[in-house]
């Protein structure tokens, strides 16, 4: 190979090198491209992993929040399995603050330990029903009485992932104390009501609705079907003689310038006249407004009988004494007589040994009846005895104390008249100790069932995850809210009353394709009275779906059943 032949070799080796260092300088700016571009997406990706995590530390602090500031006391467990994989335990992994307040458990005290060492029990509390809980994911919600805090509790579980479950608890012992007690009370004052022949009425006067129990209609000799539940209902029964009176009574009592305490006619629908006593109360709203009436009624025919034939035995009187005296020594009230010196002119036996008894005095004729009388009660006897002989009949009930206790009198007292002149009076006098107690012992029960009754309604009106409700239904087709919390807004998008007036704003929004199974497992229920459980889904008032648990324990009230029931949310268990 000559000179040039080498040099052009050479030169075209050269060539080949410098293609080859343009081709690595082309893939080198790829690869820096490449690598600029990779150093990008992990900015992108480091971005977007921070603010993830402060998503997750937002979302943590929300639950923490929510965890924290819910009214429930709440534990969060976990299952613990003995070698045979039987849950034998469970562990306390995290508590709220409100849990220290239900239990006296201070949390620091309770993450982490076993049940049978928190509680000291030999088996940990309620661990069937917890490890189903667990096991399956089913909900479940029940009140139990736990024995070594000695408190009622209320507890609602639900299983947040395998293995591990949640209960949300609250302290319901005062709750059941007062219902205990309403329940010993209600048997007392039926016992009570029952004896007496007592009837009681509740009159609205917002709505023109008159309740009567079953007393009511006896007083009145009619059949329930036979009354209208209104006030005009009630005015058809009193003699037309009557009427006007007793009205006006009921509107001053209303309008608040008179106590509703009198007496009048019946006339029964076979032409009976009975005599009827009625006392009564107003109820007034929170603005002070009228907004109900509350009462009793009792039969004192006989008691005004007794009257009428002591008046007609009084005409008769001077004609034949004797007769007169077997009459009143006959009767089991208290009578006497005293002339314008208040000096006795006559007594029978039942006032001389009531007098005797209660103030430790026997009564002669001729003694001064304001004398014989401690000096505490005869400033307000003397007054009594001085209309009488101003001509004055009148009738009283009043309360006496005595050496052995308060009893309590009914007297009627009336002038006796001579060549028309008073020269002295009369009194029929009975010992109503046992029905006056009857009667204010009746008016405080009320009083403290409607004072329960406004706590529940609390209780209801602040229940966070769903709300309490009364169904009565004649029969297995017809249903009707007697009673439901405010949250049926919330969860309904109506109100209470709107409800109650209209069922169907809430039957409504149950979901069409789960209406039916509903209905299966109320019927089922309502035949064998047993409790009634299932879960539903609901359309919201904003369209979107929840599901919902209901619960409901049926009770006969005045021959209807009524359910008494609880709804609770529980779509996020759902969601797990």
């Amino acid at each position: 190979m000559n000179e040039k032949e080498k040099l052009l070799s050479e030169i075209s080796d050269l060539r080949e090198r410098i293609a080859e260092l343009e081709d690595n300088e082309l893939k080198l700016k790829s690869t820096e491209e490449e690598l600029k571009a990779s150093n990008q997406q992990l900015q992108a990706n480091e971005q977007q992993l921070r603010a993830t995590n402060e998503s997750l530390i937002a979302s943590e602090k929300q639950y923490r929040n929510l965890f924290n500031s819910i009214q429930e006391g709440v534990y969060l467990h976990r299952l613990v399995y003995d070698d045979n994989g039987v849950a034998c335990n469970y562990q306390i992994i995290e508590a709220n603050p409100v849990s220290e307040e239900y239990l006296n458990i201070k949390r620091k005290d309770a993450i982490g330990k076993l049940a049978t060492d928190l509680y000291g029990t030999e088996e940990a509390p309620f661990l069937d029903i917890y490890a189903k809980v667990a096991e399956t994911g089913e909900p479940i919600s029940f009140e139990q009485y736990f024995e070594p805090m000695k408190k009622h509790f209320y507890i609602s579980v639900f299983s947040p992932t395998q293995g591990e479950f949640a209960t949300a608890f609250l302290d319901i012992t005062k709750r059941k104390s007062v219902e205990e007690d309403l329940k010993s009370l209600t048997k007392r004052h039926q016992l009570a009501i029952g004896s007496a022949k007592i009837g009681i009425w509740d009159l609205d006067l917002i709505n023109n609705a008159l309740i009567w129990d079953k007393q009511m209609f006896n007083l009145y000799g009619i059949k329930p079907e036979e009354f209208g539940g209104a006030y005009e209902a009630w005015k058809a029964g009193v003699h037309p003689e009557d009427i006007n009176r007793t009205d006006a009574e009921v509107q001053e009592a209303i309008a608040g310038t008179k106590k509703f305490d009198t007496q009048f006619r019946v006339v029964w629908p076979d032409g009976q006249v009975r005599f009827l006593k009625a006392n009564g109360k107003i109820v007034n709203d929170s603005k002070g407004k009228p907004e109900r009436m509350i009462g009793i009624n009792w039969d004192i025919t006989n008691r005004i009988e007794s009257e009428q034939e002591l008046i007609k035995a009084k005409e008769k009187a001077e004609e034949s004494k004797a007769n007169i005296t077997a009459i009143i020594e006959g009767t089991d009230n208290s009578i006497w007589a005293f002339n314008r010196n208040y000096q006795i002119l006559y007594i029978n036996h039942v006032f001389q040994e009531e007098f005797l008894r209660s103030f430790g005095v026997l009564l002669k004729p001729g003694m001064s009846l304001i004398e014989a009388l401690p000096e505490p009660l005869q400033p307000f006897w003397k007054p009594r005895y001085d209309r009488v002989l101003a001509n004055e009949q009148f009738t009283l009930e009043d309360a006496v104390p005595t050496e052995t206790g308060t009893i309590y009198i009914h007297v009627s007292f009336n002038p006796i008249i001579k060549n028309g002149k008073v020269i002295g009076g009369s009194c029929f006098g009975s010992n109503i100790t046992e029905r006056k107690i009857a009667e204010i012992e009746l008016i405080e029960a009320k009083e403290k069932a409607e004072e329960s009754e406004e706590q529940l309604k609390r209780i209801a009106n602040n229940f966070v995850d769903g709300m309490i409700y009364q169904v009565a239904m004649p029969d297995e087709n017809k249903r009707k809210f007697t009673y439901i919390s405010d949250a049926v807004t919330r969860l309904y998008g109506c109100s209470p009353e709107e409800a109650i007036d209209n069922p169907d704003l809430v039957y409504g929004k149950l979901h069409p394709e789960d209406v039916g199974n509903l209905i299966k497992i109320e019927k089922e229920a309502f035949k064998n009275m047993s409790v009634f459980r299932t879960e539903c889904r609901v359309i919201n008032p904003d369209g979107s779906i929840r599901w919902a648990y209901y619960i409901s324990q049926p009770r006969m009230i005045n021959d209807i059943v009524c359910w008494d029931g609880i709804e609770v949310d529980i779509t996020k268990q759902k969601q797990i």
